[in-house]
């Protein structure tokens, strides 16, 4: 579907109230989540933060607003398809939570045992994996992380990094620093006018424009790059600072 029949089922009252009909619901929710991931990204945002959409789900022009049962049940949907995902803080629990730095340090080190998990594995937070928590944190009640939104596919994601890392071998040795990946221009790719997904109450502070955060940067480099040999990690102090692309690659 395009932007502009997105723009129009945007307009469309019946849009903001969950219908009977379990396959007219089915697509309902599946278009909200499409204009989820289009108002993300012609924000320019991919923390997710409860307030934000809440300027989506009201639409004042024809005066209705989606409830907020309903909503939950969108946002219920954007996770099962892993673009709403919650993402750990790797710098706060190598500084603060031993047994995270000892399973993180055992991966490192090939350690060939089912209890050791892969880096992006370790990055993913569920809430109700008991079995990972109590394995892998000293306090459960502490768990620090972020929540995102993916406004594409991680396999966009993959072949935007995966260019980069060519341009990079072009120029010079193929090294990108978690920094420069964070500030990857092509990441913000769409924004083609649909004014009614701008949100005019978010400041500076709120976004930081052509920029992607770096706790989620991390993830996907071991996710995306890293675990499938795409490239070699470059660590120091435990903390992932670069990839240099893989030679056989």
């Amino acid at each position: 579907m395009n932007n502009q029949s997105l723009e129009k089922l945007y307009n469309f009252p019946p849009m903001y109230t969950k219908q009977r009909n379990e396959q007219i619901i089915h697509t309902q929710i599946q278009k909200w989540c499409d204009l989820i991931k289009l108002y993300y990204q012609h924000n320019s945002i991919f923390v997710y933060q409860d307030g934000i959409l809440q300027d989506l789900f009201t639409n004042n022009k024809i005066n209705r607003n989606v409830d907020r049962f309903f909503q939950e049940e969108i946002l219920d949907s954007l996770r099962e398809n892993g673009q709403l995902i919650k993402i750990i803080d790797m710098k706060y629990h190598l500084q603060n939570d031993q047994k995270f730095l000892k399973y993180w340090k055992r991966y490192e080190s090939n350690v060939s045992n089912k209890t050791v998990y892969k880096y992006s594995e370790m990055l993913l937070y569920h809430e109700d994996d008991i079995e990972k928590n109590e394995r892998i944190f000293d306090d459960k009640a502490n768990i620090q992380f972020k929540e995102y939104i993916l406004p594409n596919t991680l396999n966009f994601y993959e072949d935007v990094f995966v260019s980069f890392l060519d341009m990079s071998l072009n120029d010079g040795n193929g090294i990108f620093t978690v920094y420069e990946m964070s500030g990857i221009n092509g990441l913000f790719n769409i924004k083609e006018g649909e004014l009614f997904l701008k949100n005019q109450d978010l400041h500076d502070n709120d976004i930081v424009e052509r920029k992607m955060d770096t706790t989620l940067t991390i993830y996907m480099l071991f996710k995306l790059l890293i675990e499938k040999g795409v490239c070699y990690p470059i660590i120091e102090d435990d903390e992932l600072v670069a990839v240099k692309k893989a030679n056989t690659f």
